[in-house]
């Protein structure tokens, strides 16, 4: 939801297709947020295609074979963290991208939200002075036992999702 509020937001920007496993569920996101097209599988979209990018917000284990789909048909991916739950997948995302030559981008929001884009203008103008440390801490309330956050196999866990945060 967060990833369509944001990008319906920008002009220009149209979101044209939900996608996803259930077609039900794919149909009552887009038209909740105005989209005009609803799939129930990727394979499906891509076959149609009318979009000129993606954003992959499957469950973190997804990410990776998600994007490397979504590369793979040259459609430019702005992955949802992680965009692999394994170092060894990273190098071939990026061959896939360079070989497909379009943009790929992990949705990271120390990397693009404006209170962190301001934070780092700020220490490199200096107008905190010098940095010699950084301390960060990070946590938040889920006792659901069924959200993809607390599942392993989903690459859920204390590192994958949410504790990325202060390990940047």
């Amino acid at each position: 939801h967060r990833h369509a509020e944001i990008f319906g937001a920008i002009p220009g920007i149209e979101l044209a297709a939900a996608i996803d496993t259930n077609l039900e569920r794919a149909r009552s996101f887009a038209e909740l947020h105005g989209m005009t097209q609803s799939f129930g599988s990727l394979s499906h979209a891509l076959e149609h295609g009318g979009f000129d990018a993606a954003v992959n917000s499957t469950p973190d284990a997804a990410h990776y074979a998600t994007t490397l789909e979504l590369i793979g048909a040259g459609v430019p991916v702005f992955c949802e963290k992680p965009l692999a739950l394994k170092a060894e997948d990273i190098d071939p995302v990026i061959a896939a991208r360079d070989a497909a030559g379009v943009v790929v981008s992990e949705a990271f929001m120390v990397t693009y939200h404006p209170q962190w884009l301001k934070v780092r203008a700020l220490i490199a103008e200096g107008a905190i002075g010098t940095l010699r440390m950084v301390q960060g801490a990070f946590s938040y309330f889920n006792r659901d036992g069924s959200n993809m956050r607390n599942v392993a196999d989903l690459g859920g866990g204390a590192l994958p999702d949410i504790g990325v945060y202060p390990t940047v």
